[in-house]
């Protein structure tokens, strides 16, 4: 490391984790991405054991205990596609099958022969696609083209080929092979610009200094009566980070027979759903108008898709709301449930999604680990999903 990132990174850690800027700062290329981190990753070290500000130390411990999760959310890795350049090698990846999207099927894009083309040699021609939007119009007939091997390809590269006919580019996969990919660099970085600049959240809650002290001192068993203590008297924007946070620890003090990999692995689906998701995910919304639904339901609102998804989120349970969040659950880590899980997930909340400043919430869950999606009509005809939330229950 040739800069002095530690003092730069104690004067700017409360700002986003000091993220992306570290790596401006630092004046990292795009191919020394993997380096890049691990230097961050060493100075939140390096600054715990020099720092003497209780803040900032307090910060460090937490940031290392999340395993560095800031360095998986939209900021940075929006920084970082930013940065991409092409890509010129194929890979191959890995297996899904049947995720279409309701609203197109490999079907809709068979050739129909015409009187030019009944007696032309029987060859392959590639299919053009007519969109208002750029993008859209790129990622639209790579994936048109591309149906024409989808039997023979991989969960991975079936997921864009859906993706992309029905106008959706998933900004979550930086890997080889992305959708990116398919753009030139002035129309990434146009669409990284804009998903960046628009991004803003709002914090819905902080925590007490005794409540800090007790979790960088690790008194686990102290901090879990002491949040007890605490949510008698809550606020309404106080209550739930307070209670999600009592519920975590509440489960390393009370119920961690279950996190024990030989009684872990043999739990069911809602089993995980019931002992760790469900009191985190009804306090979330706890205090606010929304309706939590769980189970297989189906959509109540006026735009049905009749998917069934376990996890609803709406305004009210007649007929006039749509839903504003889904999510949906599995076992455990897999990689063909995940894309089949998070296709499933945009295929029914797409039909909704027609104001460009409003961003839904997709939800996935696979064991101890939860991804937090957001969708949102990016430009007109183009649809954009980001990540915005990273979670992991350590065992």
């Amino acid at each position: 490391m040739i800069w002095d990132a530690v003092p730069w990174l104690e004067a700017n850690f409360t700002k986003s984790n000091g993220l992306p800027e570290f790596f401006l700062e630092g004046d990292y290329p795009a191919d020394k991405r993997e380096q890049a981190e691990e230097e961050y990753k060493n100075t939140v070290k390096l600054l715990l054991d020099s720092t003497e500000d209780e803040v900032c130390k307090c910060w460090c411990e937490m940031t290392i205990l999340s395993n560095f999760s800031g360095l998986e959310l939209n900021r940075t890795k929006m920084y970082w596609r930013i940065l991409i350049r092409d890509e010129t090698s194929l890979n191959q990846e890995d297996n899904v099958r049947n995720i279409m999207f309701r609203h197109s099927t490999s079907i809709d894009f068979q050739k129909r022969p015409s009187p030019e083309t009944e007696a032309a040699p029987n060859t392959r021609r590639k299919v053009t696609i007519d969109e208002p939007n750029e993008v859209a119009k790129l990622i639209k007939e790579t994936a048109v083209n591309n149906l024409r091997k989808y039997d023979q390809s991989n969960d991975r590269e079936k997921y864009f080929i859906v993706c992309g006919i029905n106008n959706v580019v998933d900004l979550t996969d930086v890997k080889q092979g992305n959708q990116l990919n398919d753009l030139n660099e002035q129309l990434r970085r146009n669409l990284c610009d804009k998903e960046f600049d628009d991004l803003e959240y709002e914090q819905i809650g902080t925590l007490d200094e005794d409540l800090i002290t007790l979790i960088r001192q690790k008194k686990f068993v102290n901090l879990n009566r002491t949040l007890y203590s605490h949510l008698g008297r809550a606020t309404d924007l106080e209550f739930p980070v307070k209670k999600i946070i009592s519920h975590i620890v509440e489960t390393y003090v009370h119920y961690s027979n279950s996190l024990l990999p030989d009684v872990f692995d043999k739990l069911s689906e809602g089993s995980i759903v019931i002992k760790f998701w469900s009191t985190m995910i009804e306090a979330l919304f706890s205090k606010t108008d929304l309706v939590v639904n769980w189970g297989d339901t189906i959509s109540y609102g006026p735009e049905k898709t009749n998917r069934r998804i376990d996890l609803r989120i709406l305004y009210n349970l007649d007929k006039v709301s749509n839903d504003v969040a889904n999510g949906e659950f599995g076992k455990s880590v897999l990689e063909s449930k995940y894309f089949h899980d998070k296709a499933k997930l945009l295929n029914n909340i797409i039909k909704i999604t027609h104001d460009s400043s409003i961003r839904v919430a997709l939800l996935l869950i696979q064991g101890l680990q939860a991804d937090l999606y957001t969708i949102r009509l990016s430009e007109n005809g183009l649809w954009t999903v980001d990540i915005t939330l990273v979670m992991l229950i350590n065992k």
